[in-house]
């Protein structure tokens, strides 16, 4: 799945392959919002969660992410905010 639209909302994603499109700097008109991702590639920018778990999980610029579960790798840019990492 691509997600390339300047605001989406999603209650929960699942399945193998997620990334997202950097369409600038965070604010209310480009970003994405999700209460869960469970997805085995991951790689996101300007996101907002609650959960993403994941293999391999990269969590972009200006993600607000409250719980990160990755059982493989993980990699997190600098202006990312993350409450909680969980290896599993």
């Amino acid at each position: 799945m691509k997600i390339a639209s300047k605001v989406s909302n999603f209650n929960n994603i699942y399945g193998n392959y997620l990334t997202t499109e950097n369409t600038g700097e965070y604010n209310s008109k480009y970003h994405c919002l999700a209460n869960e991702i469970e997805v085995t590639v991951i790689h996101i920018e300007n996101f907002e969660a609650k959960k993403v778990a994941g293999a391999n999980v990269t969590i972009g610029a200006n993600c607000i992410i409250d719980l990160v579960e990755f059982s493989e790798s993980l990699e997190v840019h600098k202006t990312a905010q993350i409450k909680k990492i969980v290896k599993i």
